[in-house]
């Protein structure tokens, strides 16, 4: 099993999203892992919407070793702290031009993780693909 760390200095909630989704979808092969958050309403709202089971994800620890570090900020390397406990580091840049205000925004926002998380599992599983 391939441990990812997902992390997002401007806004961690989009690292929460991820783990559940990667969670959700990496079955035996992947496990996320993020920070631990609280959630507002409009989140929580979303997640339910989308289908995911909230408070599934498992705090990361900064001396765990990981596969992946994914840095889901639009600034990586200037606001997002990296891990040295991971092997490969990827950024996703996200654009976070502004946080989204409503659950609309946020299914979104699931929607965009929901597709990078689909090709990043479908690739990692593939064998001999780095």
């Amino acid at each position: 099993m391939q441990k990812i760390c997902f992390q997002c200095q401007e806004n961690p909630v989009y690292a929460y999203l991820a783990t559940l989704l990667l969670n959700k979808a990496g079955g035996n092969d992947f496990r996320g892992y993020c920070h631990d958050i609280t959630l507002d309403t409009e989140v929580s709202e979303a997640i339910a919407y989308s289908k995911l089971i909230p408070h599934q994800t498992t705090p990361m620890s900064l001396t765990e070793q990981y596969d992946f570090s994914i840095q889901l900020c639009d600034k990586q390397s200037e606001s997002c702290p990296q891990n040295d406990g991971s092997s490969k580091q990827l950024c996703w840049h996200l654009d976070i031009i502004s946080l989204p205000q409503n659950m609309a925004s946020w299914i979104s926002v699931i929607r965009e993780l929901s597709n990078r998380i689909h090709l990043f599992t479908l690739v990692k599983s593939k064998p001999g693909i780095e």
